[in-house]
Formats: C-alpha cells, structure tokens, sequence
C-alpha cells in the first residue's frame, strides 16, 4: 500500500484506510467510532431502540468490546452498560450472511439486564424484528448505519465523515441500487405483483428504492413487453414461506400504506 504518493505533499490516506477491507476491519473501525464520541454511540443506540440517556456518566460506564470470546463464541461488537442495556452485534460484510449466530449468543444475555439486543448486520436489508425471550433481535444493513449517522449534527465531526468515506469506499456502500429492474415472465409472480404489489426474489444485495418489473415477451401480458410499472419499495422481508404467518401484522401494515 501506498502511504504517500510522489508529488503529493502528504498522504490522501485516513487511519481507516489503514486498518484494511475485511470482515473485521469494518466493525471495528465503527466501534472506534462510538468510543470516540459520545453523541455518535448514543444516536445510533436510540436509532435502534435502546432507550438510555445521553449523559457523560452513561458513557462513562459503558463498555464496548470488540471480539469478545465467550462459551457461546467469539463476539464481533458488544456495546454494555451495567444492568441498562446489553447489544451484541454479529455483522457480516458483502455477501457474506448469518446463519447460526442469529441463535448462538442468545445464552450470553443476562436476564437481569432491562433491554437485551442482539444485532445482525450486514449488506442485506431484512427489517424484521423478533423477540426471544428477554432478547429482542433486530437486523440492520451497513447501509442503515450510513442513513442513521448522515446527519446535520455530525456535519463537523471529521472521524465520522472519514470513517463514512473509508466505509463506501472500501466496502462499496455507495453502490445503492435505486431502482431495481427484474424480469417478471411466471404467472404465479406476476399474479403476486399485480394482486398483492409483493414480489419475491433471492435476497437482496444492497438496498432498492424502487422496484420495476420488465414484463418478458412470453409472459404475454396486456401491458406488452418491456417495463410499464415503477413502485416504490416500502419494505423487505427476508422469510421462509412457512414463517410469513409471523409476519403478518407487518405485511398487513404495508398493504395498509400502498392502498
């Protein structure tokens, strides 16, 4: 790697850049990141549902850990304020997803602890939400985490803009697909479309805004061929069919909006 180039009177590189591009270098540049400063950890705490306040004595006698080794297994983040709040987060980047972790650390809470979080996060949008017990299980995209710490009050804090900068750079966060076109040719797909506005695919590799169908020649549709329909993605689930009973209320809810 290149620190400085020749001609250049110093180095274009942030200390991020430094820590390198593979599945740890990301979390742990964001766990340095809340280390740092109080208002970004605590942002992202009440982004997520953690109710605690934004006091210096709070973060004071909070810890963050990084690779933590556990019975249950080596932790990727975890973010501990005595009996207030417990947040472990197992983050994947790319197309890397998590399998057996969503149930692995679920014995390192403590029932004691007045809100237990367990975070999985990666490059995929999934926006369920589960309740195990005494945990509640949420799912971010690396892409959330941009959106909840792009804001008008971190404007000024140069870290924060580096380690936003280094983190689509290097891990192509930027690459946000707009407007997702798919051909839509089976008639039991295109029934689900046009019925029920939901369409399923292979799990989403980065966040669409907007879904657009490309009608194929053989789907002999009224519309013809080629794209007649732009909707607007109001959210992703990420379910096994048999499972989309739990997920009701939430299907529910969006069919209600798009109405």
């Amino acid at each position: 790697m290149i620190v400085k180039h020749l001609n250049f009177n110093s180095s274009v590189l942030t200390i991020f850049d430094l820590v390198g591009d593979d599945e740890t270098a990301l979390t742990k540049a964001l766990a340095f990141i809340f280390s740092k400063d109080r208002n970004v950890l605590f942002k992202f705490l009440r982004a997520i549902g953690i109710r605690i306040s934004n006091t210096e004595n709070n973060f004071k006698n909070t810890l963050i850990q990084i690779e933590n080794k556990r019975d249950e297994g080596r932790t990727d983040l975890e973010i501990s304020n005595a009996n207030i709040f417990h947040l472990i987060i197992e983050a994947k980047v790319r197309k890397n997803k998590v399998t057996k972790q969503q149930s692995q650390y679920l014995t390192a809470f403590d029932d004691k602890c007045k809100q237990n979080v367990f975070c999985i996060l990666s490059h995929y949008r999934d926006s369920n939400i589960e309740l195990n017990e005494n945990v509640r299980i949420i799912n971010l995209s690396w892409i959330d985490i941009i959106n909840i710490l792009d804001c008008k009050d971190f404007q000024d804090n140069k870290l924060l803009m580096d380690f936003m900068r280094y983190a689509m750079k290097k891990y192509k966060l930027n690459e946000q697909k707009e407007i997702l076109v798919q051909d839509l040719s089976k008639e039991s797909e295109i029934k689900r479309f046009k019925e029920y506005h939901v369409y399923r695919r292979d799990v989403t590799y980065g966040t669409p805004l907007y879904f657009a169908p490309y009608f194929t020649r053989k789907a002999l549709q009224e519309e013809g061929e080629g794209i007649s329909y732009l909707s607007k993605v109001v959210g992703v689930l990420t379910l096994s069919p048999t499972d989309v009973d739990k997920f009701r209320d939430d299907i529910t809810a969006v069919q209600l909006k798009t109405v």
